[in-house]
């Protein structure tokens, strides 16, 4: 497997990552839509951080949409943080832009780790 080398002068490779998830969809539940839970891990094959914890990570999810898939909600949690989140769809034909919102609650405060805002904007033609 490969680790790729990431400097020009002397050595820096990049550990070898390994994935894997599963994503159940419940469907519709009277007004939720498209209900969906996910679990994942991930190893980190790195030679620094010393104890397995430090190379394992687990992430959980769940998604579900509302008013005719219009609007969104999220979380999600990890060992390092909690995440909230939410969606909506304006769509006006050909058009449709989603706008993307998610409030980042990290679970260690120091000056480096504070709570974070994401927004993101989509557009579809």
């Amino acid at each position: 497997v490969p680790e790729p080398d990431i400097v020009l002068l002397g050595i820096d490779k990049l550990p070898v990552e390994y994935s894997a998830g599963v994503c159940y969809k419940f469907g519709d539940y009277n007004l939720l839509e498209n209900i969906l839970v996910a679990i994942d891990g991930t190893y980190r094959n790195q030679a620094w951080g010393g104890v397995v914890q430090n190379k394992i990570n687990y992430s959980f999810g769940s998604e579900m949409w509302m008013g005719y898939h219009t609007v969104g909600l999220r979380m999600g949690i990890n060992p390092t943080e909690l995440t909230v989140g939410a969606s909506v769809i304006l769509k006006v034909k050909p058009v449709s832009a989603q706008f993307d919102y998610a409030f980042v609650y990290p679970y260690v405060w120091n000056d480096l780790t504070v709570n974070h805002q994401l927004v993101g904007l989509t557009v579809r033609f």
